[in-house]
């Protein structure tokens, strides 16, 4: 491969840097700004047992960090939640979503 566009699914593509994936510089279109905005905002975990086991401080628990030891706190913020009225919906296996309103 050459490494040039042969077909794409928009009439004009911005220009893309070599060290960079296109996905960055096609944020700007605006049909692939939902998928740029998912991959942004995933999170990526390595749960270590050791950690979680550990007694930890009270947190926040908004986000769970990346190797888990705040999910109990983060458990906890999700009940707090769920017991305002909010709803955490299943996305798909293992991927959740806080509903931003009160049902």
């Amino acid at each position: 491969m050459s490494g040039k566009l042969r077909a794409g699914s928009e009439p004009a593509f911005p220009v893309v840097a070599p060290d960079h994936l296109a996905l960055v510089s096609a944020s700007g279109l605006l049909v692939f700004r939902p998928v740029f905005d998912a991959l942004t905002a995933m999170g990526f975990y390595n749960f270590n047992p050791k950690l979680i086991r550990e007694l930890q401080k009270a947190q926040d628990g908004r986000l769970l960090k990346p190797a888990g030891e705040n999910i109990a706190s983060v458990y906890a913020n999700n009940q707090r939640y769920k017991n305002a009225g909010y709803r955490i919906l299943r996305m798909d296996k293992g991927v959740y979503a806080l509903i931003g309103q009160q049902c």
